[in-house]
């Protein structure tokens, strides 16, 4: 005779062991970057003429700037979504006989 539980935590408690999944493929990005033509200071922002923008100059110096958000605050990390019911336990009860 045997038994057997698969994910015993969800049978425990239904809370636990549930699938949380992010927007694929994770389009939001933390960091908007730029590619200067001369060097610029940190901290200083740099003129039109130092941002490469579409011209064919080599890149001297990247630019890290964080995303804002339409209202110009902090970026918001995307929100997750939970799915609760895709995380189920089960019980399987057996008996094995050998001849």
């Amino acid at each position: 005779m045997f038994g057997d539980i698969e994910n015993f935590t969800n049978l425990i408690s239904k809370k636990w062991g549930q699938i949380r999944e992010y927007a694929f493929p994770y389009t939001a990005s933390p960091v908007q970057v730029s590619c200067l033509t001369t060097a610029v200071a940190t901290g200083t922002r740099p003129t039109t003429a130092q941002t490469a923008g579409t011209s064919s100059a080599p890149c001297v110096q990247y630019r890290y700037v964080p995303n804002q958000t339409a209202s110009g605050g902090s970026f918001v990390a995307p929100s997750d979504t939970i799915y609760p019911r895709q995380s189920l336990y089960a019980i399987r009860v057996g008996v094995r006989v050998s001849f």
